[in-house]
């Protein structure tokens, strides 16, 4: 089925988009810490996918307290309000619009991310059945449980309401186009609309009107602050999603839709429920739903461009987000366009704490360690081979057959069986090692500070990895100083070129302020979790 619809113009508010294909807000994680801060790839990062209508930058904390995950970008300093102007600007000359999503990660923290290490904060004291992202003490990213967080007094909720406006006030100010806020998948706003995270006996907790009071305020006080045709929320009605269960909370997701169609606001964002495990949404909920809702309603959420299509045409939805589709496939309007092949999901399989190798912006006297850190490094990932070089012997040279039953065929499964497995895992760990050392070696200084203008790190197809979040993230420390999209043919089985293949290439001039990334296998990476 061909895009045609999908490549129309929409107005959404206050903005034109050039089509309806949207990108949809993706958990980097590979932000600059201390601080927050994008980096230069986030720049690169989003100027390469300017092609989508609209561009719906990752989740980012609008205050130190709604810090959730190591490595998120806030939106609630002026030092992160300039790194994001940079972003936007490069946006914007590339001919695209881009939105911040605005994000209160609420329980689904952990200690170690809040100031003087205090609990997160919640609607009630209930601990939430998930995990989230934290740093080790050597500085890697490790996944640990959520603590448990307290419960929000009434003064501290108008606080945070305040934390929207001044977050909005920021975005604004760094040139987004939009504003998108967070109220999907069991962060702040959703845990408050959630019977199974709020039980509070206020006007905010017990009934569907109560429990949707605080999302509504927020949304009332980011308008007010901008207006309404700048402004779009995302959530996840029957979601399934950080420890929450919306799927028996059918009445609230048409009292939502409902309220927020009378702000007018310039979307509704849905994240449907079942790439996360949830049930499929059919076409009554979907026609209630427009029914309550008249105005842009964006789709997302494991979609296909056939699936956008059927759902534009039958008018449930105005445009269709796309996630994974845009991490391995930076033009993807163009491939739709041409009805070209997307580039294949790519996952990563491999030990996670290698395959999440991460440095901390490093002081001075340790970023010039450098060739004693390389040496150790090598040391480290010598052993690492030899060890899996001894298991592949091993395993090779175990015999197919039992012996005297030289057509054993469950003997003959069994050893290919064993040699499947170790290749898996094989792989799994040796993209990350070798892309590290590879990596490493741009990093370390040269002459007076400059990265190693010999170990230039072009790799086709084996990028850092950028994983999809909120849909979830990585970090970048390595020395990279740009990527830059090459589009590259390839072959086919049958040697036939596929047109417009988007490639990651990196240069490694040499950038000490580490951002962060993780290792992804091709150009595509899973989600955390």
């Amino acid at each position: 089925m061909h895009a045609d619809k999908l490549l129309t113009p929409l107005q959404m508010g206050a903005i034109a988009l050039a089509n309806r294909v949207a990108m949809a807000p993706l958990t980097r994680l590979r932000n600059i810490e201390p601080g927050d801060v994008p980096g230069p790839l986030a720049k690169e990062y989003y100027r390469q996918r300017a092609s989508a209508g609209l561009i719906v930058a990752e989740g980012t904390h609008i205050s130190p307290t709604a810090k959730g995950y190591a490595g998120a970008p806030g939106i609630y300093s002026e030092e992160q309000v300039r790194a994001w102007s940079e972003v936007t600007e490069s946006v914007h000359q590339a001919g695209g619009k881009i939105a911040l999503q605005l994000w209160h990660t609420g329980r689904i923290s952990h200690r170690s991310l809040q100031p003087n290490g205090d609990a997160p904060v919640g609607p009630s004291a209930i601990q939430a059945d998930s995990r989230t992202n934290i740093r080790a003490a050597d500085g890697s990213l490790v996944r640990e449980q959520c603590d448990t967080p307290r419960a929000l007094e009434i003064e501290e909720i108008a606080d945070i309401i305040e934390d929207y406006r001044r977050a909005t006030d920021n975005a604004r100010r760094a040139g987004f186009d939009l504003v998108e806020i967070h109220g999907a998948h069991g962060y702040l706003l959703d845990q408050f609309l959630s019977p199974q995270a709020n039980v509070r006996a206020d006007q905010y907790g017990g009934s569907v009107e109560n429990r949707a009071r605080f999302l509504l305020e927020v949304v009332d006080a980011v308008v007010a602050e901008w207006d309404a045709d700048h402004v779009g929320i995302r959530i996840s009605p029957l979601g399934i999603f950080n420890g929450v269960t919306n799927t028996d909370q059918l009445e609230m997701a048409l009292y939502l839709a409902e309220q927020l169609a009378k702000r007018k606001l310039a979307f509704l964002h849905i994240s449907e429920p079942d790439w996360a495990g949830g049930p499929v949404l059919d076409d009554g909920f979907r026609a209630e739903l427009r029914q309550r809702y008249p105005g842009v309603i964006v789709g997302a959420g494991g979609y296909t461009a056939e699936k956008a299509e059927t759902l534009l045409r039958k008018g449930y939805i105005d445009a269709a987000a796309f996630g994974r589709s845009y991490i391995a496939n930076p033009d993807l309007v163009e491939r739709l366009k041409r009805n070209a092949p997307l580039n294949p999901p790519k996952p990563l399989i491999g030990p996670p704490r290698q395959a999440m190798a991460i440095r901390r912006r490093q002081p001075e006297a340790r970023r010039h360690a450098g060739l004693g850190n390389l040496q150790r490094h090598h040391a480290v990932a010598g052993v690492y081979l030899l060890g899996l070089a001894i298991m592949v012997m091993m395993i090779v040279a175990m015999p197919a057959m039992a012996p005297g039953t030289p057509h054993h065929p469950r003997r003959h499964h069994d050893h290919q069986r064993r040699r499947r497995d170790l290749e898996i895992r094989l792989r799994g760990f040796r993209v990350p090692v070798a892309a590290e050392m590879q990596a490493r070696q741009c990093h370390q200084p040269h002459h007076g500070g400059m990265g190693h203008s010999g170990g230039q790190a072009q790799q086709h197809g084996l990028a850092h990895r950028t994983a999809d979040g909120d849909d979830e993230g990585g970090h970048h420390g390595l020395g990279v100083a740009r990527l830059q999209a090459v589009q590259s043919a390839e072959r086919d089985g049958a040697g036939q070129e596929q047109p417009g293949v988007a490639l990651l290439q990196q240069s490694g001039e040499g950038i000490h302020d580490s951002f962060q990334a993780k290792w992804e296998w091709g150009d595509y990476t899973y989600p955390q979790y």
